[in-house]
């Protein structure tokens, strides 16, 4: 899905609030380190 959105765009909107937690892998991943 991410291939999709053009280099354009600025932000990205993810709605996490079904998510119960989020693991230090998950959290790296959202901060693309």
């Amino acid at each position: 899905m991410l291939d999709r959105i053009e280099d354009s765009h600025k932000a990205l909107i993810v709605d996490f609030s079904a998510v119960p937690f989020l693991d230090s892998t998950g959290a790296n991943m959202m901060k693309g380190g």
